[in-house]
């Protein structure tokens, strides 16, 4: 079995990760610009548009139809103002189906010549009928830093950028929002808009993709497959795992990288990669089952391996 392993968010803090580190401790390593979804989208051979396409994909596989349409990403976030920027939060802002289509159905009464779909809480998108004349900045490349240089670009951004700032005010004062903050939760005071494309062809080279990502499970088409809740369901293709560091250091250790190093070790697999995406770049580590030789290598907190510059 040849596996990949993609894993988000590994800038995350961790503890001490024994089989991870013993794995990337005897890899060769590379290290790629762009985050997850452009690692993902160039594995899977789709092309940049304006943007890297994400959003006719996810959408798709949310159910909506995104044939001849043009797209984009609007997803729900926290905006948190201060004395010298506006950050955008990480935090996951948990909406409720109630919560998000009361946002929507406000929005879509203000701005009726935009077309938004929330087939999830967290999921929102807009449908256009032509392409705008601009580009975005990836979610996951805006998370925690200033937005006042990330928002849309290009002829048409005056236009995108003073609908942005009038959703913001809409949703700002909005009952969900005056709810929400008085229950000292996080408020929905913005949508970032991110993601546009038109659909394209995505060729998987995977026989299985097992992933809870939208938008790499549409770009794995049929190949695509819920995670296993046991290691001992992986078949013996071809197969890439897609992991999320927020979900939990320990439980992954546990449940993965000790699993893999012990089928390189029993000769269960012949190579793994370890694929640690940051936000803006994606750290490759290849290991093949002679590398666990490599007994001088030193192991290293998970750290050490990240923010390293570019090949």
């Amino acid at each position: 079995m040849q596996l990949d392993i993609l894993l988000r968010h590994a800038s995350v803090s961790a503890p001490r990760l024994p089989a991870l580190e013993r794995l990337l401790a005897v890899a060769k390593r590379a290290t790629f610009s762009g985050g997850a979804d452009v690692w993902a989208c160039r594995t899977f051979g789709v092309k940049q548009q304006q943007d890297f396409p994400i959003a006719p994909f996810a959408a798709k596989q949310d159910g909506l139809d995104t044939a001849d349409a043009y797209w984009l990403c609007a997803t729900p976030v926290n905006l948190q103002v201060t004395r010298d920027r506006i950050a955008l939060a990480e935090d996951t802002l948990n909406l409720s189906m109630d919560e998000a289509q009361a946002l929507k159905s406000s929005l879509t009464r203000h701005f009726t010549e935009l077309d938004f779909f929330v087939p999830h809480p967290q999921r929102w998108y807009l449908r256009l009928k032509e392409p705008p004349a601009i580009t975005t900045t990836l979610l996951e490349q805006a998370f925690r830093r200033d937005v006042s240089g990330l928002m849309p670009l290009g002829s048409d951004a005056k236009i995108w950028r003073r609908a942005i700032n009038e959703l913001q005010m809409l949703m700002h004062a909005h009952p969900v929002n005056e709810a929400r903050e008085h229950a000292g939760k996080l408020t929905a005071n913005s949508l970032w808009l991110w993601g546009g494309g038109v659909m394209a062809t995505a060729i998987s080279p995977y026989a299985t993709v097992l992933s809870e990502d939208v938008f790499v499970s549409s770009l794995a088409g049929r190949g695509a497959k819920p995670l296993p809740t046991s290691w001992k369901e992986l078949s013996a293709e071809s197969t890439l795992v897609v992991l999320d560091a927020q979900s939990g250091w320990e439980a992954l250790e546990e449940r993965w990288f000790a699993n893999v190093l012990h089928a390189l070790q029993t000769g269960q697999t012949h190579g793994v990669r370890v694929c640690l995406a940051e936000e803006d770049k994606v750290h490759v580590f290849s290991i093949k089952r002679r590398d666990l030789w490599k007994l001088w290598r030193r192991t290293k907190p998970l750290a050490d391996y990240l923010n390293t510059p570019l090949s």
